[in-house]
């Protein structure tokens, strides 16, 4: 059975992982190299678990996937209501719900908090993550068309964004 919880740090091995995963299909992350587990201790540490958490999908013992909300614009105080959404399933584990699941549990969370606005940026391209944010009421907000650039070619960024 599949629960999704508060991320600890024991879970930073596996977050790394699943991210360094992303990095590897060149189109689910701007990052083109993989992120090392001191700077991934430094993210987790900046995400304060009653403001900015971080949450896994775990599914028999097993970290298969992670979600977080961040501040959008940090340090501008007129977009204190809008976070950033990111999230991000294990290779081996797509396709069955766990975005889902994460989904569902970490806008709860920014209910629980009082966002007013989440936000995900992803690449134009993905499909699957484009999918899931339109199954849970997100729109598209806007599109920066061609500015980023990975292994000579180039991809537009997708805002999308649902009211809480």
């Amino acid at each position: 059975m599949m629960t999704v919880r508060q991320a600890l740090y024991d879970d930073l091995e596996a977050i790394n992982l699943i991210y360094n995963q992303a990095v590897d299909t060149r189109c689910s992350t701007a990052e083109t190299v993989h992120v090392d587990i001191d700077a991934r201790i430094r993210w987790f540490v900046e995400h304060d678990p009653l403001k900015y958490p971080v949450l896994v999908a775990e599914l028999d013992g097993r970290v298969v996937g992670w979600t977080s909300l961040s501040p959008y614009r940090k340090g501008r105080q007129g977009l204190s209501s809008t976070v950033e959404i990111s999230y991000y399933v294990h290779a081996d584990y797509r396709r069955r719900g766990v975005g889902s699941a994460m989904m569902r549990a970490v806008l709860g969370k920014a209910k629980e908090f009082g966002y007013r606005n989440v936000i995900a940026i992803l690449f134009d391209t993905n499909e699957a993550s484009i999918r899931l944010l339109e199954k849970n009421g997100f729109e598209r907000w806007g599109l920066m068309p061609g500015i980023i650039d990975v292994d000579g070619k180039t991809y537009g960024h997708l805002y999308c964004g649902r009211r809480l």
